[in-house]
């Protein structure tokens, strides 16, 4: 205590007041949570292209429906951020990676309660949004041009009304449909003053399919579920991965790819050059070249298995030049029309003779490599295959057909 703070004490009998606290720094407003739901109004009070739209999510809802199943990891019926990234990733395949500014739109408008997971509601209507982001008519880039809506002042309810009702082709728009889009938008970070042609074209895409489901034809369950077959067919290339080394080597797919690799490609062409060394053709048969022949169709075939090899091991290592690419293609091709070539001829000196002149075991030999294995594999390409993919397709059609029945469902009141 300084003297005179002392002496001011003294004076007074009492303490001098304390120097008033700053201030409290204002708190940092909260962010605005989403608009509650609207109601989704019956398919019959919108306009066409509207509803047009809506059915086409329907079986775009089913995908998001079974990859929710698929993402739901810890089991509780909701995604948080992680799981929907992996999600939109695989639902948006063919685009790549979503985005920040997509992830972050989903959000905002389906999160309804902010605590940063969204649960299967709240995840289809994000996806509902961003469907309708993505595909919205150019109606709607003519109605924002039209009302001059963006890049200015948060547009008033009249005329806000008069641009919804244009983009719903004229049928009854509500008050509280223009109160959600102006919301929405405010959530998505405009404000009364300012608001871009982005922010309100996303908080439009939120009201545009706030409709009521409809049922799905049959046809269109039909051709999704066999796009859906061909797709998840054509992305089965463990082969490719295999010679990169990114396959998982204990995976059932990748044991039986190699394995049946292993003995079509390398123990069946070891045991034909094997047998045709130790069952020599007598002089007595009508072709008594034919182990000569079987010795070198197996031959050939190792020379393709090396050079396949030899091709994977060097593009999983290094940049192959076109050059090499080019090489490798040619000799491939020679080495396949060598043993074409030798497969025809097989086959007409396999039937131009008979195994009591040629040997019982050497003949039966190259029947069933020259006839037996390559039928075998013709039918099985060209009817094996089609009806796999007929059963897979059937498959994925009744399970999408209980999905759709599901969410028909869900959105009855």
């Amino acid at each position: 205590m300084t003297s005179n703070q002392s002496l001011l004490q003294g004076q007074s009998g009492q303490a001098a007041p304390a120097a008033p606290a700053a201030p409290a720094a204002p708190a940092a407003p909260a962010a605005p949570s989403p608009p509650a739901r609207l109601h989704e109004i019956p398919q019959y009070l919108c306009g066409e292209q509207r509803a047009r739209l809506r059915q086409q999510f329907n079986t775009q809802e089913i995908s998001a429906a079974k990859l929710i199943r698929k993402y739901d990891r810890d089991g509780n019926k909701a995604l948080d951020l992680t799981e929907l990234r992996r999600l939109l990733g695989d639902y948006n395949h063919s685009k790549g990676d979503p985005q920040d500014d997509e992830v972050d739109f989903i959000c905002k408008v389906a999160d309804l309660n902010k605590d940063g997971v969204l649960c299967q509601d709240e995840l289809l209507f994000g996806m509902r949004a961003w469907f309708a982001f993505q595909r919205m008519p150019k109606l709607v880039g003519a109605a924002f041009t039209r009302y001059s809506i963006g890049n200015g002042p948060m547009p008033s309810d009249e005329v806000m009304k008069e641009m919804l009702l244009t983009l719903n082709e004229s049928q009854h728009v509500g008050d509280e449909e223009v109160k959600y889009v102006k919301e929405t938008a405010l959530i998505l970070g405009a404000t009364e003053d300012y608001v871009t042609v982005l922010q309100m074209r996303k908080a439009v895409a939120a009201w545009y399919l706030n409709i009521e489901r409809g049922e799905t034809p049959k046809t269109a369950l039909a051709v999704h579920a066999m796009t859906a077959t061909k797709n998840r067919l054509l992305k089965i290339d463990s082969l490719s991965l295999l010679m990169q080394g990114q396959c998982d080597y204990s995976g059932r797919g990748t044991i039986v790819i190699v394995s049946l690799a292993a003995f079509f490609f390398i123990l069946m062409p070891l045991l034909e050059i094997w047998l045709a060394d130790i069952l020599t053709a007598p002089f007595t048969c009508e072709h008594p070249h034919l182990d000569a022949g079987l010795w070198w169709t197996g031959v050939m075939k190792l020379v393709q298995v090396v050079v396949v090899l030899l091709f994977g091991v060097l593009s999983s290592m290094f940049t192959v030049p076109v050059q090499v690419k080019i090489g490798f293609g040619v000799a491939f091709m020679v080495a396949f029309i060598i043993m074409a070539m030798m497969y025809i001829f097989g086959v007409a000196h396999v039937l131009a003779s008979t195994p009591t002149r040629c040997g019982f075991t050497l003949w039966h030999i190259c029947h069933l490599v020259y006839l037996d294995v390559p039928v075998f594999a013709a039918l099985v390409f060209c009817c094996g295959i089609p009806c796999m993919f007929c059963c897979m397709g059937s498959r994925q059609f009744l399970k999408e057909a209980e999905i759709d029945e599901t969410l028909n469902n869900r959105a009855q009141p």
